[in-house]
């Protein structure tokens, strides 16, 4: 009953934005951006079977037109072998008979040792392309897991993740609580499974940047989480004050240990000190150098309305210009150029992984360097590279 209530409840507050999707879309959805199918992962595993299937069949095919091509070998080498000895008994020349049938014989039994060894070297290069196909794919499944756990610790403060594990930890110690201590641990990690799946989706071919989930996704996991880290808060100063409120080592500050509270007040002062300077940095500072590296686009370009290629559409709207969305940085210069391109924008974590092709580039005069920021030449995370394509 209470599961149809929800029903009920999810589609009188929603049926209006159902009702606008179904009018601009022409189709009953749940998001205009991505299938529900896409959003869950799915999608990418459809494809990979799909695709697994169809190397498959390729090879089975391969191995299939071998087998037809040596039966027809064989076929012909028998006509042949009869002709042989057909013109052989003719001519009725008993030494000339014995000499070609045995070429004969050497000649099939070269042709032979050659057919099997092509067979092994087919079977072994399939082998090793499954291989190498298999281990590409983990990899990939690896980085998307490795990449929402470090969004996530980096979203919750890799200090505060730290009190996170105790607290989670010593609730699930408690007899009356550790049901719920599980269950707040369940609800993350499959809020996490699901981001996994989202990041998978998002990735473009070829590519090795995983550009979702963002920080924003992973907020509702950070919220529930601050409660197993004031337990986890209190469980260290409780053993702080357990450990250190009769030792004789620490002179001044035997007194102040003696108290709990106390203890629990320096243990919260040092979390705060240490939350302190990430709390009081501006928000979306990081985005400040696509707004600046936009502004310069819109002050020194030539063109009122210049192409610009990059990865989010802030930049064309700072540079007052046209935008092309950058789907994978492996293929971004190649893109620039089919396009006609004025200027490519990248930003820090996309140039480490294609230097090499951007100052090849640059040497052969196909692009140069318009503008970076920040001006100096630090390379930290938030450096911004302004390319401007020469046609």
């Amino acid at each position: 009953m209470s599961i149809l209530i929800l029903l009920v409840s999810f589609l009188v507050f929603s049926m209006p934005y159902l009702v606008f999707i179904k009018q601009d879309t022409g189709s009953w959805l749940l998001t205009k951006k991505k299938k529900v199918s896409y959003l869950a992962g799915l999608g990418k595993v459809l494809a990979t079977l799909r695709n697994d299937r169809l190397v498959k069949e390729k090879s089975n095919k391969e191995k299939k037109v071998p087998d037809l091509a040596v039966s027809r070998k064989v076929l012909d080498t028998l006509r042949e072998d009869r002709s042989i000895e057909e013109d052989s008994d003719k001519k009725k020349e008993a030494s000339d008979l014995a000499v070609s049938g045995k070429m004969m014989g050497a000649l099939r039994n070269d042709r032979l040792v050659e057919e099997s060894s092509d067979k092994k070297k087919n079977y072994w290069r399939d082998i090793i392309r499954q291989i190498t196909a298999r281990k590409s794919i983990f990899k990939i499944h690896l980085n998307s897991i490795l990449h929402v756990i470090k969004k996530y610790v980096s979203t919750f403060h890799s200090f505060l993740f730290i009190f996170l594990i105790i607290g989670v930890i010593n609730w699930t110690r408690i007899n009356k609580k550790r049901f719920f201590g599980i269950y707040v641990t369940s609800a993350i990690l499959f809020y996490l499974i699901i981001l996994y799946r989202l990041s998978l989706s998002h990735l473009a071919h070829g590519d090795n940047i995983y550009r979702y989930p963002s920080r924003r996704h992973l907020m509702p996991l950070v919220i529930p989480a601050l409660f197993c880290v004031g337990l986890g808060v209190y469980t260290v100063g409780t053993w702080i004050h357990k450990k250190f409120h009769n030792c004789n080592f620490i002179v001044g500050f035997k007194e102040l240990l003696k108290s709990t509270w106390i203890v629990q007040l320096i243990v919260l002062m040092v979390v705060v000190s240490v939350l302190l300077p990430k709390t009081l940095k501006p928000q979306r500072f990081d985005k400040y150098g696509i707004k600046v590296v936009g502004q310069w686009i819109r002050t020194n370009s030539h063109k009122p309305s210049p192409v610009i290629l990059s990865d989010s559409s802030r930049n064309a709207y700072y540079a007052g210009g046209e935008h092309i969305q950058m789907y994978g940085i492996n293929d971004a210069l190649g893109v620039a150029q089919a396009r006609k391109v004025d200027y490519i924008i990248i930003v820090q974590r996309d140039y480490v992984l294609i230097e090499k092709e951007l100052l090849q580039y640059i040497k052969d005069k196909k692009i140069e360097l318009a503008y970076k920021y920040p001006e100096k030449n630090s390379l930290n995370k938030r450096s911004v590279f302004l390319y401007e394509v020469l046609h």
